[in-house]
């Protein structure tokens, strides 16, 4: 058999770390590897030929629909629409604690949280640190792909074990462009983001609007800024 073995060395004075150093650094590299498709490649190997009837072959993809359709940001978009999405639907894992968007990020995708949470953060021009969102179940980031792919105004971190539903920006623009109610609710949220960004840094210049929508501000949806740490 043939393999290939890797070593990672760590130089720290305090010994006491290193079971929960080697646990984080493990975990990391199983959720990279997840997001990677890699998998052990076990010396063994089992072929069975089974012929799937075509209404089972379909059952996976009326279940990830429907999974789909349990977020309640998604459940305004019709079924056809969420069908002929579904194969630019990727499922993405992140360990707590991981980062999975920079500010200042180009070409990022649409995620859509299914478990877990993620905190949604921004510096201004001054170093300083703020927190833009505190996300859970159903709610969003990585919008910026929506906006003429302008660069992510945001950090955003896993605080606990996350799993989202990772959109192509062809998917969502059908999307939105198909589902007024969705673009709405979705032109919502983002603008009470960018007012906030606006309170943190007055300079931040304006970005651009959603791809074939006309959204308005919704004055009900508030948004509160709070400093986290200090340069």
């Amino acid at each position: 058999d043939f393999s290939i073995a890797y070593k990672v060395r760590l130089f720290l004075a305090d010994y006491s770390k290193v079971p929960a150093i080697r646990d984080e650094f493990v975990t990391r590299i199983w959720y990279a590897a997840q997001r990677g498709g890699l998998s052990i490649p076990f010396p063994i190997r089992d072929v069975y030929h089974h012929h799937i009837p075509k209404e089972k072959a379909n059952e996976p993809l009326r279940r990830l629909v429907a999974y789909i359709k349990s977020l309640p940001t998604l459940a305004t978009v019709s079924d056809q629409v969420l069908e002929e999405i579904v194969s630019d639907v990727q499922l993405g894992h992140f360990g707590q604690g991981e980062p999975v968007i920079f500010q200042g990020q180009r070409d990022v995708k649409l995620h859509f949280i299914l478990a877990g949470r993620a905190i949604a953060t921004t510096q201004d021009d001054k170093g300083k640190q703020y927190t833009v969102a505190d996300m859970a179940r159903g709610d969003f980031f990585g919008y910026s792909a929506l906006l003429a792919n302008e660069p992510s105004p945001m950090n955003i971190h896993a605080t606990e074990d996350l799993e989202v539903l990772v959109l192509e920006t062809e998917a969502a623009q059908k999307m939105l462009k198909r589902s007024p109610r969705f673009a709405q609710a979705l032109g919502a949220v983002i603008d009470a983001r960018q007012n906030t960004l606006r309170t943190i840094n007055p300079i931040e210049k304006k970005m651009g609007g959603l791809f074939s929508t006309s959204t308005q501000p919704n004055p009900d949806k508030g948004a509160s800024v709070t400093n986290v740490s200090s340069p």
